[in-house]
This record gives C-alpha cells, structure tokens and sequence, in this order.
C-alpha cells in the first residue's frame, strides 16, 4: 500500500513538472479580446531578454533544464489604454519595456520556413510579471499591437 501511494505521488510530480515546462507555449483564450480575423491564437510566454527598442521583442523561457526563446516584431506600434481614461490610448513604446519583465505575446508564426526560424508577427502584448509583482487577473488588458481587428468567436 505504502509503495502505491508513493508511485501516485510520483506520476503527480511528473505530470505537474511536465506541464509547467511545457507552459510557454498556449493558446489565446476566444471571445474576450478582437483578435485579428486571421489570428489563430498562438501565444508564448516569457521574460523580456532583449529589444530593438522600435519593433522587434526577444523572450526567453527558462523552467530548470526547459529552455525556449521568441523573437518576433510587432506588426504596428502597440497601443494602451490609459488608466485616467480609458477611451484614450497612447503608444506603449518597447523601449519602456524594462528586461525580466514577464509577458505573453499574442503572435503569429512565421510562415516563410517550416523551421519556424523566421520572423513572428506579435499582434498583441500582455504583461504578466511587472517589477517582480505577478499580474493574475485574467481579464487584465491586452495590448494591442496590430493594424485592423475584428471580433473573433460567436
């Protein structure tokens, strides 16, 4: 009795293990946000490893020996809704973006290479960890940061 309980407890361990390392990835949750028509709603968390400062955001996702990176450019300038107002928006610039600052990115894959080594389109941002506080509201805004969008979902 003593030994099944122990290889429960160890399938329990392996499975949640496994599915933290394999978070990075996801998929955009439907209905909620106007997602461009043609976003088929990859996503890919990490932390901010690098950027251009005008268009293109580095990500890195580490989770013991789990190891992945994203690169990808925004398609046009991302625009936040200002907290006093929000029927305002104004350009959140990724020069402000501070490094280690967890984000989701709400992308497209490349499409020039099955490799998927080429350039991602990033259509949206959302902050996830901002100066070492977690965000986890999940209704908390998105960023967008692509051209027109339309409403996805029924």
């Amino acid at each position: 009795m003593r030994r099944i309980k122990s290889v429960i407890w160890l399938m329990l361990i392996v499975v949640s293990t496994c599915s933290i390392g394999a978070a990075q990835r996801g998929k955009a949750p439907p209905g909620w946000y106007h997602y461009p028509a043609n976003y088929h709603g990859d996503t890919f968390t990490g932390e901010v490893v690098g950027t251009d400062g005008v268009r293109q955001l580095a990500l890195e996702y580490r989770h013991g020996s789990t190891f992945e990176s994203f690169t990808g450019t925004i398609q046009a300038q991302c625009m936040a809704h200002l907290k006093t107002n929000p029927r305002k928006t104004r350009e959140l610039r990724l020069s402000a973006i501070r490094h280690g600052t967890v984000l989701t990115v709400f992308y497209d894959p490349s499409t020039e290479s099955l490799s998927r080594t080429g350039p991602n389109t990033i259509l949206a941002i959302r902050f996830d960890r901002l100066n070492g506080r977690e965000l986890t509201n999940p209704r908390r805004p998105v960023i967008p940061c692509s051209k027109r969008t339309a409403r996805s979902g029924p």
